[in-house]
């Protein structure tokens, strides 16, 4: 996903299958992301509230 989500207010996104993600995740209040296989993160993702990542694997590149 090398996509823009930015939202103004809560954001949820549930997922079935693994994701790349190489793009940007924003939200002005919480983010909740959930997903069924892994989550491996090369974009950014912030919120003004909490962010929330659940996946079975999460891996994080190192910076």
């Amino acid at each position: 996903m090398s996509d823009r989500f930015l939202r103004e207010k809560d954001l949820r996104i549930d997922l079935v299958a693994s994701i790349l993600h190489a793009g940007q995740i924003g939200a002005s209040g919480d983010i909740d992301l959930r997903t069924a296989g892994t989550f491996a993160n090369a974009g950014a993702a912030g919120a003004g509230g909490t962010l929330m990542l659940t996946a079975v694997i999460l891996f994080m590149p190192p910076l």
